[in-house]
């Protein structure tokens, strides 16, 4: 009783709550993992870098809210304490802004990558250095801030002197937490820059960031092709209509389109919705049949929600034959699944971070160093071994397994796979 009513739960969920699941179960349970995650001050880095824009407009609502306690506060200043308009400050505070962003992070950002230019993997180690040293975020608020002050002191003349005090304290505020950033993308530069540490920093960018990544849409992927085989979706009545999802082996002459857009990433799936619509055209195909001497045998229902949307922005979610859908059920269908804009936290996979190891060793052999191969070669093999404790996990069964073995689709190459296949073409 328990595990069918557990089973009718797992149809109610969305496809996102079954996928974080599995990390939740696996990957995040994992003590490597543990031991591996970024401190609070990285993660919060990494959100600002990932999403620059909308952390801007929080930290613009921060200021404003520093500002309106400010005027609280200002009426219990002492009488005997005047308070009166200083421009000057905030000509202090544009030179060092404008400094910083225009001359500073150019030129550190130019040394890194002409460093880095002719490096193994620089794909990979510049969109760390970008997550992890924060100077998308930096230079955008350093920007803002630069403007504002402009602006500030043109009319900074015209303003009470309490407003102009209210004005220079949040604006200094600013620059101290602009500043802050500073430190902090020098900090992560240099670490960058030594070797010993940019391995350690391409490890943990890899385990936080490229490995939850990479295994949602895997784990997504698995799912969406056995929808039925994992018992997400369901049909009580295989006798009237029959459901499929995954590979298309039978012809279809009719399908539901979905307008997505172009370019974008499906975010989530209802699957009670589908289960409803299912449930609903096979009751009302059952009526059908009954009344109408239907052939069962030619209603078929297949469901193919894409991963991603190209250049077209119409998706097929459901082909489907032998009857024709009803039109609630097409509006649950349609309003099933969720798209957005491709996301801009890495475009990395766990095979493609590989190249950052494996690289260095072809370096060496064509310098022919054999010092240097040696020691890209123990960089490779404690790599694999980092990487294979922390996508280890038990199955239901108590058996170890490892996410390294997860296929990537019917048809692709798991991600042990791809690494022998690494191996292979660097050992001949």
């Amino acid at each position: 009783m328990s595990e069918e009513f557990g089973s009718f739960l797992n149809r109610l969920r969305p496809l996102s709550h079954h996928v974080n699941n599995e990390l939740k179960e696996t990957l995040f349970n994992n003590e490597a993992y543990k031991d591996n995650r970024s401190s609070f001050l990285e993660k919060s880095i990494v959100s600002w870098s990932n999403s620059y824009i909308k952390y801007l407009l929080l930290l613009v609502l921060l200021c404003l809210t520093i500002s309106a306690n400010t005027y609280c506060w200002v009426s219990y200043i002492p009488a005997n304490i005047e308070i009166k308009k200083d421009s000057s400050l905030l000509g202090v505070l544009l030179t060092s802004q404008i400094t910083i962003v225009g001359l500073i992070y150019p030129l550190v950002i130019s040394l890194v990558s002409i460093l880095f230019q002719d490096k193994a993997g620089k794909k990979v180690i510049f969109s760390l250095y970008q997550k992890y040293s924060g100077f998308m975020f930096a230079g955008l608020s350093g920007l803002s801030l630069a403007i504002i002050l402009t602006f500030s002191l043109i009319f900074n003349a015209n303003l009470t002197n309490k407003l102009s005090f209210i004005l220079n304290i949040t604006l200094t505020f600013w620059f101290i937490f602009n500043l802050f950033l500073t430190v902090w993308f020098f900090i992560k530069t240099l670490s960058i820059l030594d070797e010993n540490k940019k391995d350690e920093f391409i490890f943990r960018f890899v385990t936080n960031e490229v490995c939850k990544t990479d295994l949602k849409q895997r784990i997504r992927s698995v799912y969406l092709k056995g929808l039925f085989q994992y018992k997400l979706l369901s049909n009580s009545n295989d006798d009237v209509l029959t459901v499929s999802s995954g590979l298309i082996f039978d012809k279809y002459d009719k399908e539901i389109n979905y307008v997505a857009g172009k370019y974008k990433d499906l975010l989530n799936v209802s699957l009670w919705k589908i289960n409803l619509a299912i449930w609903l055209q096979s009751n009302i195909l059952k009526k059908s049949i009954d009344v109408n001497n239907i052939k069962s045998s030619k209603c078929k229902f297949h469901v193919c929600i894409p991963e991603f949307t190209s250049g077209d922005k119409d998706v097929i979610l459901v082909k489907y034959s032998g009857f024709n859908i009803n039109i609630l059920v097409s509006f649950l269908i349609k309003n099933s699944v969720r798209y957005q804009k491709k996301s801009n936290k890495t475009d990395i996979g766990l095979s493609s971070a590989l190249e950052v190891f494996t690289s260095p060793i072809y370096t060496t052999l064509n310098n022919n160093d054999e010092n240097q191969f040696v020691e890209s070669l123990d960089r490779l093999a404690r790599y694999h071994i980092q990487l294979s404790e922390v996508l280890s996990f038990q199955n239901l069964d108590g058996k170890y397994d490892n996410w390294l073995l997860l296929n990537e689709g019917a048809w692709g190459f798991s991600y042990f796979a791809n690494f022998m296949r690494a191996y292979y073409t660097v050992l001949k």
